[in-house]
């Protein structure tokens, strides 16, 4: 029945869209789009390029938007610190502290001078406490689906309004016996002069190196980690904002980008909460040459306000299938860039204890 609903009201809205009008009436001046968050890490990047203005022309392929001459004041406390470049991108070195009051300003040849500021947040420790094997209805698929939950704890600031996202993260430990044939041995076609296999256990490197092929290659054992971020079912974890059934039947979504799950402290502010978080079996499978057991770490982001509302604006860009088939208003994506388009955003990330499944779990 609610589909029906759906297409009814999709319906009016296409019978109602009589109006015309000209694409070049809203013609602007291209300007500076500017996005930065500073952290706690190393580098900061600055992205520097130009908007495209409307046009019945549109964007041509391949065409270059970076500003690759704009002059950048980069300020951390009223203290200027040095902007460096690549050639095509802008870079600040050193590590931000909580706190710290970033400003930017930029300017290039043929644009409006734009500036931002932000203050980066300080980072909320959280906890994993346990990863446990449980179903969840799948509203995607209309189904029931193992998952596994992983249970994080954390302690909202009570003096204020917070925002956050989090993520999770899957440490994938790959193993390689690496070999390399004996000097005194021929290179002919029997032997490679240099051999990897993937090995899953300190057992199976022992075996290669030191019985099955010691006699032909000198080996070492080289571990490699590699790193997932998989999807998070939403469902049973209020924070992360389920959508109603009739939403979804409105054409909305409950999708995040890039596996960013934002939430505000709006149901939580001041206390300790533990999110529980699913993860399908099927995208924490591990690889057939895992060397050992992958780690889940959970990652929260403290973001500041101008962060969270550019990241909602475009989840809820990307979420409106009816703006999307352009039968409602997109609303504009968030900026806190004066004079120019773009965000700069503070951040602060507290990664959780690693803990890996147990035997029961796999």
């Amino acid at each position: 029945m609610n589909r029906y609903i759906y297409i009814l009201a999709t319906i009016f809205v296409i019978g109602g869209c009589k109006d015309s009008f000209d694409i070049d009436s809203l013609h602007e001046e291209a300007k500076l789009v500017v996005s930065c968050f500073p952290s706690a890490a190393d580098t900061t990047h600055i992205s520097v390029t130009r908007s495209v203005p409307i046009s019945k022309e549109g964007r041509m392929a391949g065409q270059d938007l970076a500003v690759s001459n704009a002059a950048i004041t980069y300020k951390v406390n009223g203290l200027p610190r040095e902007v460096l470049t690549d050639g095509a991108r802008f870079f600040v070195l050193g590590p931000h502290q909580p706190g710290d009051i970033v400003e930017i300003e930029a300017d290039a040849p043929g644009y409006n001078a734009v500036s931002c500021q932000t203050i980066v947040p300080a980072p909320v420790p959280i906890e994993l406490r346990s990863i446990s094997e449980t179903r969840i209805y799948d509203t995607y698929w209309e189904e029931s689906v193992n998952v596994y939950q992983l249970a994080a704890t954390f302690t909202d600031p009570a003096a204020s309004k917070d925002y956050y996202a989090v993520r999770i993260r899957i440490s994938h430990f790959q193993g390689t016996a690496v070999g390399d044939l004996h000097p005194d041995l021929p290179n002919n076609e029997y032997y490679s002069r240099h051999v990897e296999w993937p090995v899953r256990s300190e057992e199976e490197y022992r075996y290669i190196a030191e019985t099955g092929w010691a006699d032909y290659y000198d080996f070492h054992l080289r571990l490699d980690t590699t790193y997932t971020y998989p999807e998070i079912k939403t469902v049973g974890e209020p924070l992360l904002q389920p959508l109603s059934e009739i939403d979804g039947d409105f054409g909305f979504e409950n999708d995040f980008y890039q596996q960013f799950y934002i939430f505000s402290d709006a149901q939580i502010s001041g206390q300790t909460y533990t999110l529980h978080l699913n993860v399908s079996r099927w995208a924490a499978q591990l690889d057939t040459h895992t060397f050992r057991p992958a780690e889940f770490q959970v990652q929260l982001y403290h973001l500041t306000p101008e962060f969270y509302r550019f990241v909602k604006s475009v989840n809820d860009v990307d979420n409106n299938d009816l703006a999307q088939s352009g039968f409602s208003q997109l609303s504009p994506t968030y900026t806190n860039v004066a004079g120019g388009i773009g965000i700069l955003g503070g951040y602060a990330v507290a990664k959780s204890n690693p803990m890996t499944l147990n035997t029961q779990q796999e």
